[in-house]
Parts: structure tokens; sequence; C-alpha cells
């Protein structure tokens, strides 16, 4: 095991990490964290996301970096080029490629900030992103970081999600990797997982009874698979 255990995380579409509160709040004592955010108010590119991430990587400790939805692109070509001390790699519910279904990519023109400045209903939350059993807590949490969010950045990130390929790079991650899937996942499903698999054969994978938001819904099944995964690096 990764002693002690250090995990990087880095977010989802908000680029907050605001939303990993209620994994770090069940998290074992002695497990470290380190929190990734991407600048909210300007539109970043791609290697300017992998750079940011890279910085914040431990200089002189062994840790295991998780990357949830957005950030797992970044993750995987981060791994690809085998930094120093990355013990494993942990992929939440997200993609080496444009997750959506070839008919849904017909709508990449429609993705602009417009689409942003409203907040969802939280009944759209709840079935898209966060379960029907979703506490209202966490409902508003999610509401409130869409809120403070500049529309225009979330629009550029949606994009980047639509155009991104790292599946060249998945044969160069060379550390252990785990990717954690959402059962009830309607954002991804299981498309990402079947095509990181197809690039990483030695892929371990668990899938749980969640949504797209599997860390933030059913944090403590997460704590546990992400702990026992490190636990054999």
């Amino acid at each position: 095991m990764v002693t002690p255990l250090h995990l990087v995380l880095a977010p989802g579409l908000d680029g907050t990490g605001e939303l990993f509160a209620p994994l770090r709040a069940v998290l074992p004592a002695g497990v470290a964290t380190t929190v990734v955010s991407y600048p909210s108010d300007r539109e970043v590119g791609h290697a300017e996301l992998c750079a940011r991430l890279r910085a914040a990587l431990p200089a002189a400790e062994p840790y295991v970096l998780v990357a949830e939805s957005f950030s797992g692109p970044i993750a995987i070509e981060l791994a690809a080029s085998r930094p120093e001390n990355l013990r494993g790699l942990v992929l939440v519910a997200t993609f080496a490629h444009d997750p959506l279904p070839s008919p849904l990519r017909l709508l990449r023109p429609l993705v602009c900030a417009a689409l942003f400045r409203i907040p969802p209903p939280r009944a759209l939350l709840r079935w898209l992103l966060l379960g029907s059993d979703a506490p209202p807590g966490l409902v508003e949490a999610l509401t409130a970081v869409m809120r403070r969010s500049d529309p225009a950045v979330l629009a550029h990130r949606a994009r980047q999600v639509l155009d991104v390929d790292v599946r060249r790079s998945l044969p160069a991650v060379a550390v252990p990797t785990l990717y954690l899937a959402g059962a009830r996942d309607r954002v991804v499903g299981l498309r990402g997982l079947a095509e990181i698999a197809a690039g990483l054969p030695a892929l371990e994978s668990v899938v749980l009874d969640a949504p797209h938001l599997v860390l933030q819904a059913r944090p403590a099944e997460a704590v546990r698979e992400i702990t026992r995964f490190a636990s054999r690096l």
C-alpha cells in the first residue's frame, strides 16, 4: 500500500474540486488529499489543464491519482508520461474519447454559454447526475457550484469533452489502474469503461450502484474500493 496514502483528486466539469467534500468526509484517518482545481474565470486548453494537474502532483512522496469524468483524459495523458511517484490511477465515470453516442455528437454546435446560464432544475440534476435518492444537501451543493461557475467556461469544457481523444496514450500507462463506473450513469454509461479497457487490457473495474457522480452519490463505497486498490500497490 502507498504509505501514507496520498490521493490527488482531479475534478469533473465544474473544475472547482468542491464536490469532493462527500468523499473526503469519509476517508480513513491518515489519508492525505490534494484537491486540484482549474481556472474558473477563463477558457483553458487541454495542454494547460495537463500542466495545471502536473503542477499539483506531490514532488517527494508516492500518490494515487483519482480523476473523475472531465479530468479522466487529462489524467490518462499525464499517467502516460510516467510522472515520478505516481503509484496508481483511479478513473471514475470517465472516458478517453467523446463518450456520447454518435447521433448526439451532431448537437455539438448547440453547446454554448447560453446552455449553462440558467442552472438546471433540481429534478434534472437528480435524473442526470445524482440519482433520485440524492440527499437535498448534495443537490444544493451541486446547484451552488453551477451558479458560481462561468457559463462560457463550462461550455468550453463541454466542447473539450466532445473533442477529446487520448486513446493512443492508453498503452503507455504503466501503473495499475482502477475504473469505477456507475451502473445508473446516464452521461457516460459503460461506454467509457469499455473503450478504456480496450486500450488498457490490465484495467481493473468495479461497477457500483451509482449515477454519474459516483464519488458524491456513493462516497463510502468509492472509498472502500479506492483503499482496497491502493492496499495492493
